[in-house]
């Protein structure tokens, strides 16, 4: 029997003993998800909310649900209870209970403040829906995290990127998360509405970093990411975003191919110790002391492609227009779908593709498919 199937046979059991524990239903929906079974998730999300006197994080799990499903009309709203489910990350001021109520633009707005939160990931996905709220409002500005505001800045996507803001006339402004893009552009993985290119980098910077990191025009360069930043925490879990750097040594087999990386965080030195460092980057020593998100993104599009695990790497890549092959754990994270077998295309990014394990904890078949397609399309 799977493991996981184990768990929620046990978990049923402890439901008998206390069937209106609202908490209880959210532990087998977690199990459940586990196992793709996305129907008896969202099942067990539904009791939770039943028994429970504060519904906000069953509505926040069930929408997550809802949306693996394909049901972001639902899944979207719902998931806004992220603002009231603590810990928030701490981000949204009281005056985001604004934006709750309707989804208009009123002419008489001035400012729009576009609320950084979550991961970087997070609002590298979601800034594409400011080309169609930029149109609807006097000036729409992003608070972001310092390392995404030159990369944001260039792409041209808002009128201001900062880190801070205090409005000038808090009755004329109106504030925004960032995935709230998303409910306002009604979009969803299936029409995302926007999947080409969205991002900037910097051109010269990439024609610097592609003639430093090549020895040859011949050489075909990917660029690795191989964890969350969060290693420690990574790694220890059960079918987490962590992929041992090992598990790459198939590709650098192929006589053609030349890495580097853009790891960061614990995990950024594993190159040095891997069987295959000699396929990395002269530059990678330099590359390991870059910090800010524009410069990765100068450094990725100098290369040809790109092989990440699901974290932010993913989302800069793809919305850079560049190939993208994203690593993805048995049992996905909800923007990305229920998981299935074998590779297919992101409908988030149009030059990526998402390839999912076949088994819990077991990246063998996927690494082996993704080496098959980077052969065909670079021998």
């Amino acid at each position: 029997m799977h493991l996981t199937s184990k768990i929620i046979k046990a978990r049923k059991l402890k439901l008998l003993l206390e069937p209106t524990n609202p908490k209880k239903y959210l532990e087998l929906a977690e199990a459940y998800q586990q196992i793709r079974d996305t129907s008896s998730e969202i099942r067990s999300c539904i009791f939770a909310m039943h028994y429970s006197d504060d519904d906000k994080e069953s509505k926040l799990i069930l929408g997550q649900a809802l949306m693996r499903k394909g049901n972001y009309k639902l899944g979207l709203r719902l998931f806004e209870e992220r603002i009231n489910v603590l810990p928030n990350n701490g981000t949204y001021p009281n005056e985001i209970r604004k934006i709750n109520k309707s989804s208009d633009l009123s002419s008489k707005i001035e400012e729009v403040l576009i609320i950084g939160e979550m991961g970087r990931g997070d609002m590298i996905q979601f800034s594409r829906y400011a080309k169609l709220l930029k149109p609807k409002c006097k000036k729409l500005i992003a608070i972001v995290p310092i390392d995404l505001i030159e990369l944001f800045r260039r792409s041209n996507l808002f009128d201001l990127v900062v880190n801070k803001y205090t409005p000038k006339n808090p009755n004329k402004t109106r504030w925004l998360p960032f995935i709230s893009m998303g409910l306002l552009a009604e979009a969803s993985q299936k029409v995302p509405i926007i999947n080409n290119q969205y991002l900037k980098a910097d051109e010269q910077s990439s024609k610097e970093w592609s003639s430093l990191m090549r020895k040859s025009k011949k050489e075909i360069l990917i660029c690795l990411n191989w964890s969350a930043q969060r290693w420690i925490y990574e790694k220890t879990k059960p079918g987490s975003r962590h992929i041992d750097i090992e598990e790459f040594s198939p590709l650098a087999k192929l006589d053609y191919i030349k890495f580097c990386s853009v790891q960061k965080g614990e995990s950024k030195v594993l190159w040095r110790d891997c069987s295959f460092k000699e396929k990395f980057t002269d530059m990678q020593s330099r590359i390991d002391e870059t910090e800010s998100f524009d410069v990765t993104s100068s450094i990725i599009k100098a290369c040809d492609a790109c092989i990440t695990v699901d974290t932010s790497v993913a989302h800069l890549s793809g919305a850079l227009g560049v190939a993208t092959w994203i690593l993805l754990k048995y049992a996905p994270c909800w923007r990305w779908g229920t998981g299935a077998n074998g590779a297919r295309e992101s409908q988030w990014y149009k030059t990526a593709r998402i390839v999912c394990q076949e088994a819990p904890n077991s990246w063998k078949e996927a690494m082996a498919t993704i080496q098959f397609q980077i052969s065909s399309l670079y021998r």
